[in-house]
């Protein structure tokens, strides 16, 4: 028996193994039979051996590949558990397609083990946002010693390097909060408290002094929750401003926030990576949202 089906049987439509569903999800993707049978041949069998569901809430299929979280000796579940096939099937060909022999081995590694899974699928974040026809690099030397960068962008002006993070800092302070009985004065969850240095935490060591006119240097971050606007916004101006030249705040498919040291630099980042329409990535103290 599956977990979802002990903590959550309600949103359990039906079921079937990775395998199956895998290889569905490559032929929706444009793979022939053999090329679908190629990538999941590729998948390590810690993973394959996953059995998954179909999300009655999403009409979606999820795996079941996760640990809860633990908060106050309690045990808390959440999507972080339980991973959207299609996402996992598209990070694959993408791996097929741009990486090479040597790094699809150790990034089948690291999405094999079950603490760094979701890290290790974030890293593909820009490349889903990013426009058609673009041949991205895979750690990028950054310029710092033998440093790397997770990809680097080619685009029509200045060479775009780019750190990914996954922060779930956040989201474990907000739950740790809620159990331990916090509320607002009406009842609902207390809204969240940041530390937006956190955030950017590793990211100047990674780079040189660059003008951003030739190479264009910044990081993605992939929160767990929304960020306060301007928090991030201040944190990010914080760093030095010829090392890390911008920040892009934003998941799979939520809309994207960025911020540049330059104004123009915006235009080159969102011609890479198109704006979509999806939940925002920031909030504001007075309740309202923004992207961009």
């Amino acid at each position: 028996m599956m977990l979802i089906e002990r903590v959550m049987p309600l949103v359990v439509a039906s079921k079937s193994t990775l395998q199956c569903r895998l290889t569905d999800a490559a032929r929706q993707l444009g793979l022939s039979d053999d090329g679908a049978r190629t990538l999941v041949h590729g998948v390590p069998l810690r993973l394959l051996n996953c059995d998954c569901f179909l999300d009655k809430i999403t009409s979606r299929w999820r795996y079941e590949f996760g640990f809860p979280y633990e908060i106050g000796g309690k045990h808390v579940y959440g999507t972080h558990m339980w991973p959207l096939v299609d996402t996992l099937c598209w990070v694959l060909r993408e791996v097929d397609r741009v990486l090479t022999d040597r790094q699809r081995r150790e990034y089948h590694l690291r999405l094999s083990d079950v603490e760094h899974h979701q890290d290790a699928l974030v890293e593909f974040v820009p490349l889903f946002r990013l426009g058609a026809g673009v041949a991205p690099e895979y750690e990028a030397t950054s310029g710092r010693g033998n440093r790397t960068v997770d990809w680097a962008i080619p685009t029509r002006g200045a060479r775009v390097l780019l750190e990914v993070k996954h922060r779930e800092r956040d989201v474990l302070e907000q739950l740790a909060r809620v159990a331990a009985g916090e509320r607002r004065e009406d009842g609902t969850a207390p809204g969240p408290i940041h530390n937006h240095a956190i955030l950017f935490r590793n990211v100047e060591d990674k780079y040189i002094a660059a003008d951003p006119s030739v190479q264009l240097q910044g990081v993605w971050i992939v929160p767990g929750i929304q960020q306060e606007q301007a928090d991030f916004e201040t944190a990010f101006r914080a760093l030095d401003p010829k090392r890390v030249h911008f920040a892009v705040l934003g998941g799979w498919e939520s809309s994207l926030h960025v911020i540049t040291v330059r104004d123009g630099d915006r235009a080159t980042l969102f011609e890479a990576f198109p704006q979509v329409d999806g939940g925002s990535s920031v909030f504001e103290r007075n309740g309202g949202t923004r992207d961009g």
